[in-house]
């Protein structure tokens, strides 16, 4: 069983890919851990590229922020068990959208680490156990 596991989100990034899984596999650290693609209905093959990493199973999932493809990893962790540790949730961006998905990310976590005590209680505010913060 890996260590960890490093999920990227990918979508129409067939020319790419190669280089973004070569880039986290040269990282330094520990070696034992496993990267997991996440295709979220791409048109070219980088579904068929993702598709060989189907049978991996993480124990957990981190996100970082609240960008929309942050939002397919959470939710595809949902779908198949796996929980989510989210980092940076309870924070507030005026006027942007990327609050609902910040929540909504939020919501699909078992782990919050936010950064402030203030953003701590509105992850609590929105319902999330004040013991897994």
């Amino acid at each position: 069983m890996p260590q960890f596991s490093i999920i990227v989100p990918v979508y129409n990034v067939q020319n790419y890919l190669a280089a973004c899984v070569k880039s986290v596999a040269e990282q330094p650290g520990p070696r034992d851990w496993e990267c997991i693609l996440v295709d979220d209905g791409s048109k070219d093959d980088t579904g068929k590229i993702a598709d060989a990493y189907a049978e991996i199973s993480p124990d957990l999932i981190v996100i970082l922020g609240d960008r929309y493809e942050m939002l397919a990893a959470a939710s595809a962790a949902l779908i198949f068990g796996i929980p989510v540790a989210h980092l940076y949730g309870g924070e507030i961006t005026e006027g942007a959208y990327d609050d609902a998905i910040r929540h909504a990310i939020t919501k699909l976590s078992y782990l919050h680490f936010t950064s402030t005590e203030e953003y701590r209680h509105r992850v609590i505010q929105m319902g999330e156990s004040p013991k897994r913060k």
